[in-house]
């Protein structure tokens, strides 16, 4: 699964792109599930990328954006340095496998990358299932 945090218009571009490339990231098993950064596109049809989360997307977007934060972010500053555009890849189990800050590198903006990064964790050796109860 990929999922995706996005912020109209900057994620414009990038929604167009996995919208093009929803035939191959479908054949590769890839879910696509898009959440708003800032709640304003929650309610918006973007192409024919699978499905926007309406419901929750700012409790989602806060609890996620633990997990994309990068050194460039500074959390006694404003908002404004926080990601607006943030893609995680996401394992049968549920696990976060990769995730990809638009604005820190190309990474992923080459579907090809994207592909790659989900055709090795398809040919991955399932793990065994996390245990049921959790002591320390």
């Amino acid at each position: 699964m990929l999922l995706v945090f996005f912020t109209l218009p900057q994620s414009q571009e990038r929604l167009k792109q996995l919208d093009d490339a929803q035939a191959q990231l479908t054949a590769a098993e890839v879910e696509i599930i898009l959440v708003s950064s800032d709640g304003e596109g929650a309610n918006m049809k973007i192409g024919t990328v699978s499905e926007v989360v309406s419901e929750g997307s700012r409790e989602i977007f806060e609890t996620y954006s633990l997990f994309g934060n990068s050194f460039a972010y500074d959390p006694s500053s404003s908002d404004a340095s926080r990601p607006r555009h943030t893609e995680f890849l996401i394992d049968k189990q549920g696990y976060i496998r990769a995730r990809w800050i638009a604005r820190e590198g190309t990474g992923w903006s080459k579907i090809e990358n994207l592909l790659r990064q989900v055709e090795i964790l398809r040919n991955e050796k399932s793990q065994s299932a996390a245990p049921e109860d959790h002591v320390h």
